[in-house]
């Protein structure tokens, strides 16, 4: 494996996520689609981060979608800069998206903290078991659905 395999990869298959949602916060990952996901799990082990998820078949189709993707600021600087020299198609908006991630994004989420005290089993014993909503969740734990989300 390489960068500029991954590069390569990315400007075929991949997303720039860089907009604003109505929380008034911007969104920001690196995203890889595809329906092989032993090609994203490979890439994921290289590159040393990121999350591998399986897609809904949709009607019509006969493959699962799969996607990688990468939305830590450290994570997605250390993408970014390996990815660089050999992006083509998608160098613009990447370069914008590391620029952003510069200028406007602090180190660490607040809530980063009160989500890693709550131990894995435990989120899926609240979702599975007691079929809480990610927003109860949050609500219990004092963090944001999204941070549930994110764990």
């Amino acid at each position: 494996m390489h960068w500029a395999y991954v590069a390569g990869y990315f400007d075929g298959e991949g997303h720039v996520s860089l907009h604003s949602c109505a929380r008034g916060y911007k969104t920001r990952a690196l995203i890889w689609y595809n329906t092989h996901a032993d090609s994203l799990r490979v890439m994921q082990a290289f590159i040393g981060c990121g999350a591998v998820r399986e897609g809904k078949l949709r009607p019509g189709r006969n493959l699962v979608p799969y996607t990688l993707s990468v939305t830590r600021k450290a994570d997605l600087l250390s993408v970014i800069d390996g990815m660089l020299p050999y992006l083509i198609v998608k160098r613009d908006r990447v370069l914008a998206l590391r620029e952003y991630l510069l200028a406007e994004v602090g180190e660490m989420s607040p809530n980063f903290g009160k989500m890693a005290a709550v131990p894995d089993a435990e989120l899926r014993r609240l979702y599975f078991g007691e079929r809480l909503s990610m927003a109860e969740i949050g609500a219990r734990v004092g963090v944001s659905y999204r941070a549930v989300l994110q764990a």
